[in-house]
């Protein structure tokens, strides 16, 4: 059994910019813009330098994969709570539920 693959790989490639700063970010995605389909920015990049990276990435011509969940990975949680030098409302969630249990 043969099986082809009709669309060009690149149509296929996303690329993730973990990046903590807008010009590191676009400085590596112009190097490798002709090759991917596709730039996921997700919340490190987003948090760091709001709707402008959006902007400047979608400037490039490729797709864009905007990821902003910020409760899916407890690792994730952590990094942004360091970056923003605050709580990630887990501890006001846990807060809240202990509250709830005494209540109740």
């Amino acid at each position: 059994m043969t099986l082809t693959f009709d669309a060009h790989p690149r149509s296929s490639l996303i690329v993730a910019l973990d990046f903590d700063s807008l010009s590191t970010a676009v400085k590596f995605a112009r190097q490798v813009a002709d090759l991917v389909g596709m730039f996921k920015i997700g919340n490190q990049l987003f948090t760091a330098a709001g709707p402008a990276a959006v902007k400047e990435v979608a400037a490039l011509g490729t797709g864009i994969f905007l990821d902003l969940k910020f409760h899916d990975i407890p690792n994730h949680r952590c990094r942004r709570r360091a970056f923003l030098g605050g709580d990630d409302g887990g501890a006001a969630r846990q807060r809240a539920r202990t509250r709830r249990k005494t209540h109740a």
